[in-house]
């Protein structure tokens, strides 16, 4: 970032801030995460650039979630991802939407089911299966956690298909083993 900011880089800038709240929220430090993702917010807008704007909104959006503040964080998760949909950037929505299912260990049970919902049914929207066979395996885990067997079971079938039909056996075999320890 120092570099950057050296070299008068605002888009890197952007960037490494954009880097550095996903690392933060992977070591847990979501607080960090929405300092960072906010400066990245800011930045982008400074310079009007697009998709730094839609990504750190969406970034904002999960590391607010992470950091207990559920409420503001999903809208803006939702909004970061209709921005990303609207410049056609089919990549940065499957990197915010791994993200908000990565953000479900700072989530309460209830609280995660939802944010993987909307995960799951965008990445059904736009074809991008392995995003939605995590997701559901995410919130099968989740209702197991709330006792919703049936609920989890449902999701948890629904995950190990998807993932037999992309040739991926050991997550297949992740799905029933967590089906099964769950009754």
């Amino acid at each position: 970032i120092e570099l950057a900011e050296r070299l008068r880089e605002p888009r890197t800038v952007t960037r490494a801030r954009l880097v550095q709240t996903r690392v933060n929220l992977l070591l847990g430090f979501p607080e960090i995460a929405v300092s960072m993702a906010s400066m990245a917010l800011s930045g982008a807008r400074a310079v009007q650039d697009r998709r730094g704007e839609a990504l750190a909104m969406g970034f904002l959006g999960v590391a607010m979630v992470g950091a207990g503040q559920a409420a503001d964080g999903f809208p803006r998760v939702e909004e970061g991802l209709r921005r990303l949909g609207e410049i056609g950037d089919s990549t940065s929505i499957t990197r915010l939407l791994l993200m908000s299912g990565e953000s479900r260990r700072h989530l309460q049970p209830a609280e995660a089911v939802t944010v993987l919902e909307v995960a799951a049914s965008k990445a059904g929207e736009l074809g991008m299966r392995l995003v939605d066979a995590r997701s559901r395996l995410a919130r099968g885990r989740a209702f197991l956690t709330l006792g919703l067997i049936s609920e989890a079971r449902g999701d948890l079938a629904a995950a190990a298909a998807i993932f037999v039909g992309l040739g991926r056996a050991l997550e297949a075999d992740e799905c029933e083993r967590v089906a099964q320890e769950g009754g």
